[in-house]
């Protein structure tokens, strides 16, 4: 009930105001129309500040995609290494498995013939 009070006096309040000091329609239109100037002087600068936003953003993006390029190139070439190191490794064993072998191999040989001369 109070606010409604209130709003019915501020309504009342800003009728009398208009009655007493009218606003004149020629500053009115005045305003708009500097306001509108100034919007228009302010377009073109604001589409110029976007278009630089833009090419920042973009030249981000890239140097993002390309720093996430890079370390996915950085991260197969260290699996390949590992994969080679694995592999290297792999063929040094199997290597001395076979030495191993032939020596044991050689070592029942000699075995067998020392008992075939006894």
């Amino acid at each position: 009930e109070m606010r409604g009070q209130l709003s019915i006096l501020a309504k009342r309040l800003t009728t009398a105001c208009n009655i007493i000091s009218p606003t004149e329609v020629t500053s009115i239109a005045a305003e708009r129309t500097a306001l509108y100037a100034e919007v228009r002087s302010s377009i073109e600068s604001e589409h110029i500040n976007t278009l630089e936003r833009k090419v920042v953003i973009e030249k981000r993006k890239e140097e993002s995609e390309r720093l996430v390029q890079e370390r996915l190139r950085a991260e197969e070439a260290a699996r390949k290494a590992e994969e080679l190191a694995r592999k290297a490794e792999e063929d040094r064993r199997l290597a001395r498995e076979q030495k191993m072998r032939e020596k044991e191999k050689l070592q029942k040989i000699q075995d067998e013939m020392e008992a075939m001369e006894k």
